[in-house]
């Protein structure tokens, strides 16, 4: 059980130096990246000065200030580029440190054991992510490494021309600037790439989720109608087998009569809404129902009285024939 313990400890820790690693890695990318961008405008900025100052200078015959500007500028692009590979090295040394400290902490035999344990597919996944890490550090350095020498080829051709600024010196200057651009935007967009794909797979897999729970909701709301229905029909067929067969006529009459009524222009029940809540929707519909009951049962009461008047109003006809035929009898038996 220790041992157990101990190899999902190590291969947390391990997972967690794998992620540092990579998240240095991914920093001094953006860094190397931001310090050529930087040295890229500085070298542009630096060149519409110097050639603004040597039009300028022309213009009114002072040459050495304009060379001086733009020996001033290319000065400060070469420094940036400086700054820049000076930044990518610091950043690549801090991983190449980590990574020897942390291959120092772990003795041979542990390394042994823990290849033992983990696997060789294990131990493939682990060469390969810090293969990856060391070729993101060497693509960061080259693109630090490639501003600074475009910075430092635009300085040399300024200093060898002087206050000239000829058209091979511009030309020079820009295809060094667009060179830096370059690189820089590439090591950009390497760098935001996982970010974007990232942001992608989550917008998907929000969108499954919205559709998943539209979807459910849409089989509740089926669900909860054919329960309803359902309800119904078995509450009726308990009402018809608790009646007699002249109720169950007269019931049929009255629906009957429903439906034609039903069928006129002049009432339209409301049907049950879909769009509110269930339970609201659950509750307003039992409510019609009870009430349809109440008047279907009123008028079965009703009926029921009319049929019992009817009745008492034949027997009291019958009984007033027969109460009627003694004396028509006597009257006939006088008459004679």
């Amino acid at each position: 059980m220790e041992n157990k313990e101990a190899e999902s400890l190590e291969a947390l820790f391990s997972v967690f130096q794998d992620g540092a690693a990579a998240a240095k890695t991914a920093a001094a990318a953006a860094a190397a990246a931001t310090a050529a961008a930087t040295a890229a405008a500085t070298a542009a900025a630096a060149t519409g000065r110097g050639e603004a100052g040597l039009k300028s200078s022309r213009a009114s015959g002072r040459t050495d200030v304009g060379a001086a500007t733009a020996k001033t500028a290319t000065a400060a692009t070469a420094a940036a580029a400086t700054a820049a590979a000076a930044a990518a090295a610091a950043a690549a040394a801090d991983i190449e440190n980590s990574s020897s400290k942390r291959a120092a902490a772990n003795s041979q035999q542990q390394q042994q054991s823990k290849k033992k344990r983990k696997g060789i597919k294990s131990i493939i996944e682990e060469d390969t992510h810090t293969h990856e890490d060391k070729q993101q550090t060497k693509t960061a350095a080259a693109a630090a490494a490639t501003a600074a020498a475009a910075a430092t080829a635009a300085a040399a051709a300024g200093d060898d021309e002087g206050g000239s600024a000829s058209p091979s010196t511009t030309a020079a200057t820009e295809t060094a600037a667009e060179t830096a651009t370059t690189a820089a935007t590439t090591t950009a967009r390497a760098a935001a790439a996982p970010t974007a794909a990232a942001a992608a797979a989550t917008t998907t897999a929000a969108a499954a989720a919205a559709a998943r729970d539209r979807l459910e909701r849409r089989r509740e709301r089926q669900i909860l109608l054919l329960l309803m229905m359902l309800q119904q029909q078995q509450q009726q067929q308990h009402r018809l087998s608790r009646l007699s067969p002249r109720q169950i006529q007269q019931q049929q009459q009255q629906q009957q009569q429903q439906q034609i009524q039903q069928q006129t222009p002049q009432q339209h029940q409301p049907l049950p809404p879909l769009h509110h809540h269930h339970h609201q929707h659950h509750q307003h519909y039992q409510q019609q129902q009870q009430q349809q009951q109440q008047q279907q049962q009123q008028q079965q009461q009703h009926q029921q009285q009319q049929n019992q008047q009817q009745q008492q109003q034949q027997q009291q006809q019958q009984q007033q024939q027969q109460q009627q035929q003694p004396q028509q009898q006597h009257v006939n038996g006088l008459s004679s």
